[in-house]
């Protein structure tokens, strides 16, 4: 006698925690450069140069990669970029974590601020969420035959869940050239850049993953001869490729995590050896999980006709989709400028944030709260010192519909910005309107007992002699042909048999005969 069985690959959640972590510095600006008159913008991200995993413990070296834009009335032009790197250790516990373990990290930075101390000084300051995630892998061995059957009776319990069939690390390499119009000037230097992902989608396709998105990408430059005012420009860029996978089917469901591990933005000479042509190269780190929909009847219960059998069983999470679907919200807000002085007269630049606070399960749904930081740049009537910035934060409250979700589910929500638009009110006042996009995935979990091994022994002589050689039993509420059957050590289709049935639906109060057939 032997147990056939069926093999599930699955994901489960070692460990994971999240930790709130502050990195600031005062930075000198630096000597060739002159002094600040305002902070302007800034952008930033972390770097992690080290994850090392030891027993219950992660250790995470990096770096904060900072740059800020800030103003000047001394130097040659008003504008002017200070980029640097601040480094950092943290410590984090994580219990049952083993060194060699492959523990995920992200992080969220929840606020970036430079703040001017004096005209030669700064200080920068981001305050930072970062996840940590160890996850396991493990064979999930269900029966669903037996083999030799030996005079067992048996009952299958019909499986739906996700198996993992794909999980790898990759990276995705999005280029892209840029010409300007033919109306700007020739690029000299380009003093800021912002090139930021706006949105991007996975497909799983057959041996391969598409991957489709887009980029905004905003610079600011100085025209070679110009001697003006800085020449800017924006524009939203969409791409599509795909990558390699050859575990990856049609059908597949992707969870894939991102993050954006490098950008760089370089000028490059045209056709006729002019500095026109603006290069954008874009690293993004690909946490790849795909898991296919499976359907297989196991084996849920055993019992003998001339056998006592014992099953030893597990208790299994088997993981299955509730939802996956990109939801919007549109938004609109007025915000207006800081002071009176600073009116504004043409917009240059605009970038919007989210952070969440707060998300909740509520019924048939997420409730998702939190805030998008806006930050405008804008040139001003002031010619000595014509830039500055409008910066706000717009509240926002928004319920995910997920039919189907409960608490015990666990939930994947990744909030962006897909669209800004900024337009001029009037010269104190501008109007904000905002597309969020939410893209959730949801899981619910369902607790089976799998057979892991059988024990049969014989039926021992005080067991033999108390079963009826024939009954007629009533069946009560509750009752299943596969009780009965089990009580009296009789096939259930022995039962039907007897009994002239043609399926196993009984009911209250029915009569049956039972008859044993010892072997």
């Amino acid at each position: 006698m032997e147990l056939l069985r069926k093999n599930i690959h699955m994901d489960c959640i070692k460990n994971k925690t999240v930790i709130q972590t502050t990195i600031e510095d005062d930075v000198n600006i630096s000597d060739a450069k002159p002094d600040v008159t305002s902070v302007l913008l800034e952008k930033g991200e972390l770097v992690f140069d080290e994850i090392k995993v030891t027993q219950d413990h992660v250790l995470l070296r990096g770096k904060l990669q900072y740059a800020f834009l800030y103003s000047s009335v001394e130097g040659e032009r008003q504008l002017y970029e200070m980029k640097g790197a601040i480094h950092f250790e943290e410590h984090v516990n994580m219990d049952g974590l083993r060194a060699g373990d492959d523990v995920t990290v992200s992080y969220v930075m929840e606020d970036l601020s430079v703040t001017l101390i004096n005209s030669r000084k700064v200080s920068i300051r981001s305050l930072n969420s970062i996840t940590l995630s160890a996850c396991t892998i493990k064979d999930i061995s269900v029966p669903i035959e037996i083999k030799d059957n030996n005079h067992l009776e048996y009952r299958h319990n019909r499986i739906e869940t996700l198996e993992l069939a794909v999980m790898k690390k990759d990276v995705f390499r999005m280029k892209d050239e840029i010409e300007i119009p033919k109306s700007l000037p020739n690029i000299q230097e380009i003093v800021w850049d912002q090139v930021s992902l706006n949105w991007i989608d996975f497909r799983m396709q057959d041996g391969k993953i598409g991957v489709q998105g887009e980029v905004n990408v905003f610079f600011l430059y100085e025209g070679v001869g110009d001697g003006g005012p800085l020449r800017y420009y924006e524009n939203m860029h969409s791409f599509s490729s795909s990558i390699p996978c050859s575990e990856a089917k049609e059908g597949m469901i992707p969870l894939i995590s991102h993050k954006v591990a490098g950008k760089e933005i370089s000028v490059r000479e045209d056709y006729d050896g002019e500095e026109r042509i603006v290069g954008i190269d874009m690293n993004i780190d690909l946490d790849i999980k795909a898991y296919e929909e499976i359907k297989t009847g196991m084996i849920s219960d055993i019992y003998g006709v001339s056998h006592d059998v014992l099953c030893t069983v597990s208790n299994v999470n088997f993981k299955n989709l509730v939802t996956r679907n990109t939801l919007k919200q549109r938004m609109v807000e007025r915000m207006r400028v800081a002071g009176e002085d600073n009116r504004i007269m043409q917009i240059l630049h605009s970038r919007g944030e989210v952070i969440v606070d707060e998300m909740e399960v509520v019924e048939d749904g997420i409730r998702v709260e939190g805030s998008v930081g806006v930050f405008i740049l804008y040139i001003s009537n002031d010619d000595n010192d014509a830039y500055h910035t409008i910066r706000g934060n717009i509240p926002f409250s928004y319920v995910i519909d997920a039919v189907g979700i409960t608490p015990e589910c666990s939930f994947d929500v990744v909030p962006s910005v897909e669209q800004i638009n900024v337009m001029m009110v009037d010269s104190e006042q501008v109007d904000v309107k905002l597309v969020l996009s939410f893209l959730t995935t949801v899981f619910k979990y369902k607790e089976a007992d799998v057979i892991e091994e059988l024990d049969m022994k014989e039926l021992d002589i005080k067991t033999v002699n108390e079963l009826p050689g024939m009954v007629i039993y009533v069946v009560k509420e509750g009752d299943t042909l596969w009780q009965i059957g089990k009580k009296y050590y009789v096939p259930v289709e022995r039962i039907k048999e007897l009994n002239g049935l043609t399926t196993d639906e009984i009911m209250p109060g029915d009569k049956l005969l039972i008859v044993k057939e010892f072997v």
